[in-house]
């Protein structure tokens, strides 16, 4: 009789596993699905986009491209030429030479290999890396709900409006934020279980750092609190400690191996002593950071009902899961907050500085959700997915209306239109390999790095047929020797007056709201 019934168990086991894999792979399909349909909408929407740019202003303009783009994109295309051309020295040179986040650098170099490489490739590339990634949450949380609740989620983390739009940009933000996500499942799965959870919490370690510099922050953070938790709540809480402690440092080691070669470069210490050297605000008081949460939920979610449908789902949550793993990380997520409020916020508030906190809020809003919705309804996957459907189309109808002005809530874009000015306005106009010295308290780190790139990139000025930045050769800073330069440009806080040129030109940028930088002005060497 026992081995009756442990033969039907059993076997009842072996059918419902071979059920939620059934499910797991026609919503893993599903999702693939929906990828393929925003992916047409991204192309629709970033062709009309520079097509209307084009008309208004006379060249393309990309939506969301902030200060440090064409850096990115720059040197994006420098190893994408370096490796067509078999020079791999000069591709391992300039990727570890640079110092913005590596994973920007290379994500779109299998598009540039098919498609070539365009900024509309470079622009356009950064959806299906960023949905991939998503892809990759639905698998780690099927480990955790059921697959259609997976993927009810994993749209749900897309559908506002914020990510709406950070999907397609080059900044790492909408990134490390899914990235972020992936950190706090295995999070949650390690507490579950120390024994089961190896490879995957040190890869995601690995990838938060490889992503974006913010991870020196949110990955000492989390683990001081995980700690914390471990102690106060696991009777093996040594055990916990230990291989979690181990997990995460062969991360942080792997990345300093294989992005950093064991070496400390200039701007991450310049990072680590702002990170240290912050302070804390004097103006602080406890309304700003809870006019702060207030501010972010609301441009992140739907206006601002979504900061009381947050805090009813934390009372929600706390009545019917008293021990929740995700009310805990919470109120870390809070303390976070506060954190940047009395440091970050000094120096000007953007949302996307907070989207590594995104996926917390959004996982307890969506488990309330889920949890009310069965209570209270016969079909709630059903509603609950109508619901998210119904956000990501009111998210897409916003993109398509959004202007610079909304995308600046998220990035400062108005040094990019500038220097798009700049570039289509300006040094169009100017003979192929002419030098032009930027004196601009602003625009000079917008072509950061540009000038070591021209000096040793043995095919620099070959790169000009792709993008027209490659004409010139651009030297960035404050050096008052003319003798190399044919162009000085500058704006109206440099009072030059230099010997041997002559004044080619004055330009009006005040259109774009710059206080540093209401005029141009263009000197040219006399001949």
């Amino acid at each position: 009789m026992h081995f009756l019934k442990g033969f039907f168990q059993n076997h009842l086991y072996r059918r419902m596993t071979r059920a939620i894999k059934k499910d797991q792979y026609r919503f893993l399909i599903l999702l693939l699905v929906f990828g393929i349909i925003l992916a047409a909408f991204y192309y629709v929407y970033l062709k009309h986009y520079t097509a209307t740019s084009i008309k208004e202003n006379g060249y393309p303009q990309f939506p969301l491209y902030g200060q440090h783009f064409f850096e990115y994109y720059m040197r994006s295309v420098v190893l994408w030429d370096s490796i067509m051309n078999l020079r791999l020295s000069d591709f391992y040179y300039y990727y570890n030479t640079s110092y913005t986040d590596k994973i920007s650098l290379i994500r779109s170099l299998p598009f540039f290999f098919v498609f070539g490489p365009s900024q509309f490739v470079f622009i356009y590339s950064n959806f299906f890396f960023n949905y991939f990634i998503l892809v990759m949450i639905y698998l780690s949380t099927t480990r955790i709900f059921k697959p259609k609740e997976s993927f009810t989620l994993s749209l749900f983390l897309v559908s506002n409006y914020a990510c709406m739009i950070l999907l397609l940009s080059p900044y790492m933000d909408l990134t490390f934020m899914l990235a972020c996500a992936l950190f706090y499942i295995e999070l949650f799965l390690f507490q579950k279980n120390h024994k089961k959870a190896n490879l995957g919490l040190m890869l995601s370690v690995f990838f938060l750092f490889l992503i974006k510099n913010t991870a020196y922050v949110v990955v000492p953070f989390f683990s001081i609190a995980m700690m914390a938790y471990f102690i106060t709540t696991k009777k093996q809480s040594g055990a916990y400690c230990l291989k979690y402690a181990t997990l995460v440092g062969v991360g942080v080691v792997l990345y300093w191996l294989l992005a950093l070669k064991f070496t400390v470069p200039d701007i991450i210490s310049s990072d680590l002593s702002l990170f240290k050297n912050l302070g804390i605000g004097n103006a602080f008081t406890p309304a700003d950071f809870f006019m702060n949460l207030k501010i972010i939920l609301s441009n992140l979610f739907l206006e601002k009902a979504v900061v009381f449908l947050l805090y009813l789902s934390m009372a929600y949550l706390l009545f019917r899961e008293k021990d929740s793993f995700w009310v805990f990380l919470f109120f870390i997520a809070c303390i976070y907050l506060m954190m940047s409020t009395l440091t970050f916020f000094k120096f000007g508030f953007q949302l996307r500085y907070l989207l590594p906190l995104y996926f917390i809020f959004a996982v307890i809003i969506f488990k309330a959700l889920s949890l009310f919705l069965r209570d209270w309804l016969k079909h709630d996957s059903i509603v609950l997915l109508a619901f998210v459907l119904l956000m990501l189309s009111l998210s897409m109808y916003s993109l398509v209306r959004s202007t610079d002005q909304d995308f600046e809530k998220l990035t400062y874009i108005t040094t990019a239109r500038i220097t798009e000015f700049i570039n289509s306005n300006i040094l169009f106009n100017l003979s192929p390999k002419s030098r032009i010295r930027i004196y601009e308290q602003t625009h000079h780190t917008l072509y950061y790095d540009w000038t070591t790139l021209i000096e040793e990139y043995p095919g620099f000025f070959t790169l000009a047929e792709i993008d027209e930045r490659f004409r010139y050769d651009l030297r960035a800073g404050e050096d008052d020797d003319f003798s190399d330069v044919d162009y000085i440009l500058h704006d109206q806080t440099y009072n030059l007056q230099p010997e041997g040129f002559r004044l080619k030109g004055v330009y009006d940028v005040s259109k774009f709201g710059h206080q540093k930088a209401d005029l141009l002005f263009l000197w040219e060497k006399d001949p």
